[in-house]
């Protein structure tokens, strides 16, 4: 999806910073054990 994006606004993935929000599994929660989250990064 990141990629797409960044298809999508012309822009590089070379070079391009990407900032992911949300890595804990839970609400309030900080412990990110088994988040889904980290198939992305």
């Amino acid at each position: 999806k990141a990629i797409d994006a960044l298809n999508e606004c012309e822009k590089s993935l070379k070079g391009s910073k990407i900032l992911i929000l949300g890595v804990a599994y839970k609400k309030d929660i900080d412990d990110d054990r088994e988040s889904p989250s980290y198939a992305i990064m």
